[in-house]
């Protein structure tokens, strides 16, 4: 599975937090949909949804910022992201 945001703040900048308020996020590399369950690592805020993969994009939203860690499983792919979100 791949996960590709829009660019979010300065260019050539590796560590850009992506934004609360949504981020346009396209999954790729799996035939079906997308199943996340994110969890805000200080144990605060958690989160599921369903996002359909290799469409033009769907908004990826936060509660509030943190750092923020993504349980993400696609058809027998499962992997985890841990994100930094302002």
């Amino acid at each position: 599975m791949q996960m590709q945001t829009a660019t979010i703040g300065a260019p050539g900048n590796r560590y850009t937090p992506m934004r609360a308020g949504g981020t346009t996020v396209v999954w790729g590399g799996t035939k079906s949909s997308v199943a996340i369950a994110a969890t805000e690592l200080e144990g605060s805020g958690q989160f599921k949804v369903v996002q359909p993969v290799l469409q033009s994009g769907r908004i990826l939203s936060f509660p509030f910022g943190g750092c923020w860690k993504l349980h993400v499983t696609s058809g027998t792919r499962t992997g985890d992201l841990v994100l930094w979100v302002v």
